[in-house]
């Protein structure tokens, strides 16, 4: 893979790293445990996007995979995000959706081969 895509990949995954621990504090501060199981979906979500990133560093078979998780785990976290019951939650909310966003476009550039 062309260096400049490997550095793409290599950010996302940083990104991604930091969208699980930013969602890790979400889930440790939430006082409705109701939610939990949507936290822990979209905590798994976040886990195979990972590991397709990581599995795919040697090429491109596995982004398309990445890519779909990166979506799905992007309407997971809005779901959690709009049903907050509290403001001081919403900037970790809006870090995950933009570490989501910078990623799920770096996989696509990937993809068509613009990086």
């Amino acid at each position: 893979m062309e260096s400049e895509a490997k550095r793409i990949r290599d950010r996302s995954i940083d990104l991604l790293r930091d969208c699980e621990a930013t969602l890790q504090r979400v889930a440790e501060t939430c006082c409705m445990p109701e939610r939990s199981v949507l936290m822990a979906g979209a905590a798994g979500t976040l886990r195979d996007a990972l590991a397709a990133l990581e599995s795919g560093r040697s090429g491109r078979e596995a982004l398309p995979k990445g890519l779909e998780s990166v979506t799905r785990c992007g309407g997971q976290i809005g779901e959690l995000y709009v049903t907050c019951c509290t403001e001081t939650r919403e900037p970790l909310y809006r870090k995950i959706l933009e570490g989501l966003n910078r990623v799920h476009a770096n996989i696509e550039k990937i993809l068509t081969g613009s990086p």
